[in-house]
């Protein structure tokens, strides 16, 4: 291969590499990056061994990983307030107290909005468990791990009617459904990332769609993956999916996005009807200028006294071509099927990327789904849902639907 068979948007130098294997790992599956030469080129690949050319799969920080699994670790036991009857019998272990004691501040009764409060937690001999409790809605709801309707961050929280609840309490969970006796707790208390659900694969130069959904673990060596292929094929046209919470922004969430060679270089988010800065990275000097929408720098600063500008080009690539800040939105749910794996319980979400208009598609087809729901007086974890291909008008179209809608 010579130089002018490579598309130069796509390699990197052997400097770059030096800098992108100690910060950077795979976007998928956070697996170590590896060098591939180019046979007659001083540039170089660099790729994943499962995904390919991170310009194509994604690379991220391994900053950013951390700050993700402390965000999993908050997660984790909202999630399983919300799903009883998948998660109930690890939520009867208990709670550490201190988690509760956050959880108890920042979290309210997804039904009536009021405070979750710690209660003790008992052995066989009815004694007091140290450091172990759990959280009853202080509006009289019961558990809320347990009652069916869970918690939800207090600026998300929505108001259902009381009279709704009591019209359809029998629909919901007392207890878990699951007869399941776990003999312990799973060795940790996160939320991960199972693995993404594409259209398409990542090759080394090319992205092939596809007309099935494509599942691709983050765990290379997880037996999820087998699990999903003999409960659905190795082409699904459909797949179960749960969603985690009853906030809409928590099952997918978006904004203004731009990558370069599989980074992050800009992202924007909504934030009383303006975009303003989250996450800025210079697309020269690589300095991050701003994260977590905090300035680090000067130039940062000047950032945000400015604002976002999305008809302004982020970058412009060795063609000339401007890349400006693209809509993105991630849909986040778990596929039941994969919740327990040879008696073992498995608390994660997979992850599907949207763009442009198939944001709206997506955000309003949720939308839909919850007010339906609700009218039958079911929450959003509650429902029973797929996730779909529509092919009828020659593209590729992802719905979502109540399984027992008739």
């Amino acid at each position: 291969m010579t130089v002018i068979d490579v598309n130069p948007d796509l390699v990197f130098t052997h400097a770059d590499s030096l800098i992108i294997l100690k910060d950077y790992v795979c976007a998928v599956c956070y697996s170590e990056l590896k060098v591939q030469p180019i046979t007659g080129d001083y540039h170089i690949f660099i790729v994943c061994p499962d995904h390919g050319n991170v310009c194509l799969c994604g690379r991220v920080m391994r900053s950013s990983v951390s700050i993700r699994m402390e965000y999993s670790h908050r997660e984790y036991y909202p999630v399983l307030a919300a799903l009883p009857d998948l998660f109930g019998n690890i939520w009867t272990q208990g709670i550490p107290s201190d988690i509760a004691t956050r959880m108890s501040r920042d979290h309210v009764c997804a039904l009536c909005g009021d405070m979750p409060l710690p209660v003790a937690v008992f052995d066989e001999n009815r004694r007091i468990v140290p450091d172990i409790v759990t959280l009853t809605c202080r509006g009289g709801h019961g558990n809320v791990g347990l009652n069916g309707i869970g918690i939800v961050p207090k600026d998300q929280y929505t108001f259902i009617p009381p009279v709704e609840y009591r019209r359809v309490q029998k629909i919901r969970a007392g207890f878990p459904s699951s007869q399941k006796s776990y003999i312990s707790a799973p060795a940790t208390n996160s939320l991960n990332k199972l693995g993404v659900v594409t259209l398409g694969t990542r090759k080394a130069e090319e992205s092939t769609p596809l007309d099935h959904l494509n599942i691709i673990m983050v765990d290379r060596t997880s037996k999820l993956g087998e699990l999903f292929k003999s409960v659905y094929g190795s082409t699904p046209q459909s797949i179960n999916i749960r969603f985690l919470s009853d906030s809409l922004g928590s099952s997918f969430y978006q904004g203004l996005e731009c990558y370069r060679k599989g980074a992050l270089t800009a992202r924007a988010k909504l934030v009383d009807g303006d975009w303003t800065w989250d996450y800025y990275r210079d697309p020269e000097t690589h300095d991050i200028e701003i994260r977590g929408g905090t300035a680090r720098t000067l130039e940062g600063i000047k950032m945000g006294r400015t604002g976002v500008d999305p008809s302004q080009p982020i970058f412009t690539d060795s063609k000339g071509t401007p890349h400006f800040l693209e809509r993105t939105g991630h849909l986040r749910f778990l596929i039941p099927e994969l919740v327990d794996l040879d008696g073992t319980p498995v608390v994660g979400y997979f992850e599907m990327t949207f763009r442009d208009a198939a944001c709206d598609r997506v955000f309003e087809n949720i939308q839909e789904v919850k007010r339906t729901g609700f009218q039958s007086g079911r929450m959003l974890p509650e429902l029973q849902l797929t996730l779909s291909i529509d092919t009828t008008d020659g593209g590729q179209v992802i719905n979502i639907g109540d399984k027992n809608a008739s």
